[in-house]
């Protein structure tokens, strides 16, 4: 019996050890995993920052072919320098979240009129829809209209989703493009409804379910890196919005943006 018992205790002190060891296993592994995930989130933030610094570099590189045309009339060079300016300030923005280590769940609501903003990228933006032949319009049935998410927040996703259809108009065999803002207040709901519609080729019905997921993309790699509408979406999440894709089809794309007022 005594034999019975020591024989069981140096097997159990041997169990015991294996278990430790798995333990300690397991512990690393965990340790390893919660890294990877830590500079996964690091990676995100940092690959959607360099994509939203892209945008404004586009628009400012636009402005200085502009500014280069030497009979451009004074009050046009003027103009077009105080919107490279505030290009520029965006990008120190985006630039001043990263040096501090924002993350997309800091943000600031703000008091913010959707019309001017839309005006704004639109804009912007102007330059783009004379060299693919593209008429952008902006619908609303009074002004303002005032929703709490930052002026910035808002421009970057009306830009992105402004972008995109231009980068699908472009690749169609349209000869005239159409890019059209609707801006519905809904009184009784409290909430703020933008609809982009454009009459590009659509999205593949397949990608339904992807497109808003992080670096999916049908663009080419020199074109896109599949971050735009994930970041949108993110965005708009942080201040209790929506972004869903509301039509698709071979007559154009409609994106809704739904967001509350307070």
């Amino acid at each position: 019996m005594i034999t019975k018992i020591k024989t069981d205790q140096k097997a159990l002190e041997k169990n015991l050890f294996l278990l430790e060891l798995k333990n300690n296993e397991l512990v690393s592994t965990q340790s390893q995993l919660l890294q990877a995930e830590r500079f996964a989130s690091i990676g995100k933030v940092v690959a959607g920052l360099a994509h939203e610094i892209g945008n404004p570099l586009g628009i400012i590189h636009g402005y200085i072919e502009l500014l280069s045309d030497p009979d451009l009339p004074t009050d046009k060079r003027k103009d077009y320098s105080n919107r490279c300016l505030g290009e520029l300030e965006r990008i120190s923005e985006l630039m001043e979240k990263l040096l501090t280590q924002k993350t997309s769940q800091s943000h600031h609501p703000s008091k913010t009129d959707v019309i001017i903003t839309c005006s704004e990228a639109i804009n912007n933006l102007q330059k783009k829809f004379d060299q693919y032949n593209i008429k952008a319009s902006l619908k609303f049935e009074k002004k303002p209209i005032i929703i709490n998410i930052s002026n910035s927040a808002l421009y970057q996703v009306i830009l992105n989703l402004l972008l995109n259809s231009i980068h699908a108009i472009s690749q169609s065999t349209l000869t005239t493009g159409s890019i059209k803002i609707e801006i519905v207040d809904y009184y009784s709901h409290d909430t703020v409804s933008i609809i982009v519609k454009d009459n590009g080729p659509g999205i593949n019905s397949e990608y339904n379910t992807k497109i808003f997921e992080p670096f999916f993309t049908t663009k080419q790699s020199s074109k896109g890196k599949g971050l735009g509408l994930y970041t949108c979406h993110q965005l708009l999440k942080n201040y209790d919005g929506t972004l869903k894709l509301k039509e698709t089809s071979s007559q154009g794309t409609v994106f809704e943006i739904i967001l509350p007022k307070k």
